[in-house]
């Protein structure tokens, strides 16, 4: 994250193209209308902004928690000025941070970040104890235990399909950034993600699963992630909505 930092909204438009924007915009409209006024929200992995800036427009108060300081960095340009007081940015470890913090929340919101972590349920588990009762729970954009499961032939061809046009949009326009190895950050995408492990530690820490959906938005085009989700049935990405009982 700390060589992708500067471009991480650029090379990464599985998270930033209008289907997976727009899913994400309709969550975060339903969890707010169920909160008061001026509630405060905690973001962990907040990263460059992706549901932070979201919430920030939707007139609450967000903390944001990465162990990235480059990220941060990153995400304090976007925000503009009249925001600004209702921002708090913290760059430590999420473990460290949850086991530290005494504030309360109304809402705790985390997008692509569970399959990072060293132990993700356990540190679900202590998340969810700084929601308030009737707090409110938002996962995306985290991977299934198909996420790497082997592609039906209509699936490959997609993929071809969405590479193709993708290379001729950005023609040019991508950096190419040497050194990543996604075999280390998203750890748990190649060694094993199990969201019905997610389920059960949500609901032994009383919480209600109000929606739970997979889908997937592993392609770079929107128009590819809605054919993947719609059309071939796709399930290589989940989300879940869930209020502390």
């Amino acid at each position: 994250h700390k060589i992708e930092a500067k471009f991480y909204d650029r090379i990464h438009p599985e998270e930033f193209n209008f289907f997976e924007q727009g899913r994400i915009w309709r969550d975060l409209k339903f969890i707010r209308s169920s909160l008061g006024d001026d509630p405060v929200i905690l973001d962990l992995g907040c990263g460059t902004g992706n549901l932070f800036l979201k919430l920030l427009k939707l007139s609450c108060s967000v903390w944001g928690v990465d162990i990235s300081a480059d990220m941060v960095e990153v995400l304090k340009e976007k925000i503009p000025e009249e925001y600004k007081e209702k921002v708090k940015l913290v760059v430590r470890n999420v473990d460290e941070f949850i086991l530290g913090c005494e504030q309360r929340f109304d809402c705790i919101v985390t997008s692509s970040v569970l399959h990072h972590l060293p132990d993700y349920i356990l540190t679900l588990g202590q998340a969810l104890k700084l929601l308030k009762p009737g707090g409110w729970l938002y996962i995306t954009h985290a991977p299934t235990k198909d996420a790497l499961a082997e592609d039906p032939i209509l699936r490959k061809i997609l993929w071809q399909a969405d590479n193709l046009a993708f290379n001729i949009i950005t023609l040019g326009q991508m950096p190419v950034l040497e050194g990543r190895n996604f075999h280390l950050s998203d750890y748990h995408l190649y060694h094993g993600f199990d969201e019905e492990k997610v389920i059960a530690q949500c609901i032994n820490s009383g919480i209600k699963i109000i929606k739970f959906q997979k889908y997937s938005s592993a392609m770079r085009l929107g128009i590819f992630c809605w054919i993947d989700s719609v059309i071939i049935k796709s399930k290589r990405q989940f989300s879940l909505i869930g209020r502390k009982t």
